[in-house]
């Protein structure tokens, strides 16, 4: 009986007054301790002098919790005379001198988890402030619990174990839901000094209140897989790093003043460091947003050499170890985007760390850095980004430096110039007229000054912006064929050849043609300055960076430009795949055959059309294989020489598109029947009876991408 409800009906009362019973419990936590690692004392403060006292020996007059009980007073003296050390002081002694690896955590309510800390030595008691506090959003005085612990003893903090739930308590999905509040109150959980505690089926998204009583789970749930990976992504990470966030000796909490003026008493912030290694957390327990900054911590009681106490505030560039200096700038990582930010150590001490946080958000900021910079060139970074992050701060100085040519480069896709090539229709039988392709043609020479200018390349490919352009005309030719001519040779075998090349008009033709031309941009420059440099220049020029944000343009995701990049990266290192077959005119289909092989086990390539291992076999994806087959196919057909006019030239340019259709669809057609098997597939051209008919020089395997000119990473490996 605790005096605040009915008795306990499953819970015998001991009489703690005799030395005997106090002998036999501990003995009793001695034979657990023995067994367990840790253990946990339900309704700890009970069993302290004041309460134990209170609730069974109530002082004559005194009244008492438990009316029956006033039969049984006591005085204080006569009390203290029979229960002469608090019992749990005893416990503690005993169990650091005998056992030292146990841990003890007591459950203790009433306003008593600093005694019991503090005076009782406890290792950890149960905080249910925090539950408390932050469900019903008391943001302030929670806050104060922390700042009245940092000035009145700041190692308490690191013996609470804060929860969101327990078994006498509703599950903290009931609680906190599943959304920004429970992440939020999680990331604080685990990142202040203290003991983490994560209830039953608390990171699965249970909902059943569950208790000791409980023999079985009564609801057949399941963990909700969205909210586990949520934890994997964001709370675990966190969680190692505990050694980052334990202790109190480096912790340092902060008000967060409003853009006003006033402290927002919604927001949570701190930082914390260990080995040199430092932490910056923020996280606004309210729906509305928050704007403001933090400067100076709030005041915390430390020792100094003379053993004396004193409290200490701390700026916010002492904690962090920043500069008052505009020439050393410091980056930092933020934990949930990844994101790098970069911001000047004179900024930090003017105006502190700024910062905006919406509803229920959190911030952890680690891998603080400092750089020296002594030409200006992150200081001109720092006012590019305007606070924005990026996910490689290195490489964003790197895309800075290059920003003229990633502009040029850009400017070739000029999207009014473009729509209106794209648009164009004016076919005569006499002459094909495209006014656009003159500007296009123009904006790359400028691309091509741009770049020998920047590196500084005494010759250029004077050919290279024709040839660009006559590649272009090409493509409107092609589609001028199959307008105007196509139809005197179709027949029920090829009707399907517009499908397969990806640059007719009624091919997705605006988003092809713009791939396209990026491939042809790429192409064109990649042998315009191979020649003159030992090293490569387009890894340099970071070609990737401009080429995402023309893909972005069509709307397509972040996976979805990955595979484009992939797929350029692919083509230019097999543009002349099937040039063979087109010399050769070999209608047995066995010119390529190493070619072909050696395409399927890069690991580029095996990245794009999706190999994946299940049950042993290793499998591809149908449609990535498919669109990479069509597009080799493509620009083959527009790296044939242009038709003549007359018919036999028709006839001619024709045949050899058939010829590649015919083995592109050979291709496609085994992979049907290996089942898409990656392995069936490879066999299918190694293992023929016929040999190729010439050597074929076999190209050298890629390894992640870095022979590629759009250095992205490849995820095969892995």
């Amino acid at each position: 009986n605790d005096g605040t409800n009915m008795p306990w009906n499953d819970t015998a009362q001991l009489n703690l007054l005799k030395v005997e019973v106090r002998e036999a419990v501990i003995n009793k936590i001695f034979d657990v301790a023995r067994k367990f690692s840790i253990i946990r004392f339900d309704a700890a403060m009970t069993l302290t002098k004041k309460h134990f006292a209170r609730l069974w020996f109530p002082q004559p007059g005194m009244g008492g919790d438990i009316p029956s009980r006033t039969d049984y007073a006591l005085s204080r003296a006569q009390f203290d005379d029979l229960f002469p050390e608090e019992f749990w002081r005893e416990v503690v002694d005993r169990i650091n001198k005998e056992l030292p690896e146990t841990l003890l955590l007591a459950e203790a309510f009433w306003l008593m988890e600093g005694y019991f800390v503090r005076t009782l030595g406890m290792h950890r008691v149960y905080n249910s402030a925090f539950m408390h506090m932050l469900m019903k959003e008391e943001n302030e005085k929670y806050r104060d619990l922390i700042t009245n612990t940092l000035e009145f003893e700041p190692e308490i903090l690191k013996r609470y174990v804060n929860f969101m739930s327990n078994p006498d308590e509703e599950t903290a999905i009931h609680q906190f839901g599943t959304d920004g509040k429970y992440f939020g109150v999680s990331a604080l959980m685990v990142t202040l000094p203290g003991l983490p505690m994560f209830g039953h089926g608390q990171v699965e998204g249970y909902t059943e209140k569950y208790g000791m009583e409980y023999k079985r789970a009564y609801y057949n749930e399941q963990p909700k897989s969205w909210l586990v990976e949520r934890h994997e992504k964001e709370i675990f990470p966190l969680m190692r790093k505990r050694h980052l966030f334990s202790q109190v000796t480096n912790f340092w909490f902060y008000d967060f003043i409003s853009e006003f003026g006033y402290i927002n008493e919604n927001v949570f912030s701190y930082t914390n460091s260990e080995l040199g290694e430092k932490a910056l957390f923020f996280y606004n327990n309210n729906f509305e947003n928050a704007i403001g900054k933090i400067f100076i911590s709030t005041p915390k009681l430390i020792s100094k050499e003379n053993e004396d106490k004193i409290l200490v505030s701390k700026n916010i560039t002492e904690t962090l170890g920043i500069k008052n200096d505009k020439r050393y700038f410091y980056i930092y990582r933020e934990h949930v985007s990844g994101n790098e930010f970069i911001k000047n150590g004179s900024e930090f001490y003017k105006n502190g760390f700024r910062i905006e946080l919406g509803g229920f958000e959190y911030k952890v900021f680690f891998n603080f850095h400092e750089v020296f910079d002594p030409t200006g060139e992150y200081a001109n970074l720092e006012k590019y980004l305007n606070g924005k992050g990026v996910e490689n701060i290195a490489e964003s100085l790197k895309e800075l430096k290059l920003e003229l040519i990633h502009k040029a480069f850009i400017e070739t896709f000029n999207k009014a110039i473009l729509d209106n090539a794209l648009n164009e229709t004016i076919f005569t039988n006499e002459e094909i007229v495209f006014p656009e392709t003159e500007a296009i043609k123009k904006n790359f020479e400028l691309l091509l000054k741009t770049v020998k200018d920047h590196f500084q390349i005494e010759q250029l490919n004077e050919d290279s912006s024709i040839e660009f352009e006559n590649k272009i005309v090409d493509v409107f030719k092609a589609n001028k064929f199959f307008i105007q001519d196509y139809s005197d040779y179709k027949t029920v075998q090829n009707g399907h050849i517009k499908n397969s090349f990806k640059l007719s008009i009624d091919n997705n033709y605006k988003e092809n043609f713009t791939f396209y031309l990026i491939y042809e941009t790429i192409q064109k420059l990649k042998y315009t300055f191979y020649s003159s440099q030992k090293d490569n220049i387009l890894e340099k020029m970071l070609i990737e960076k401009p080429v995402s944000k023309i893909l972005k343009r069509h709307g397509k995701g972040e996976e979805s430009n990955f595979g484009k990049l992939t797929l350029i990266n692919i083509l230019l290192k097999y543009e002349n795949l099937l040039d063979d077959l087109i010399k050769n005119d070999n209608r047995k289909l066995t010119a390529n055959d190493a070619k072909i092989t050696d395409l399927l086990q890069n690991n580029i390539v095996q990245t794009f059309i999706g190999v994946n291992l299940y049950e042993g076999i290793l499998y591809f994806s149908k449609e990535n294989f498919e669109e990479l087959l069509d597009w080799l196919f493509t620009i083959a057909v527009i790296n044939i020489s242009t038709p003549a006019k007359s018919q036999k030239g028709k006839k001619e340019y024709f045949d050899k598109m058939i010829l590649l259709l015919e083995f592109i669809d050979h291709i496609k057609e085994w992979a049907v029947n290996s089942g898409f098997q990656l392995e069936i597939l490879l066999d299918k051209f190694t293992n023929k009876k016929n040999e190729p008919t010439e050597e074929v020089e076999k190209t050298p395997e890629i390894k992640n991408g870095k022979e590629g000119i759009i250095n992205k990473n490849s995820p095969a490996e892995e």
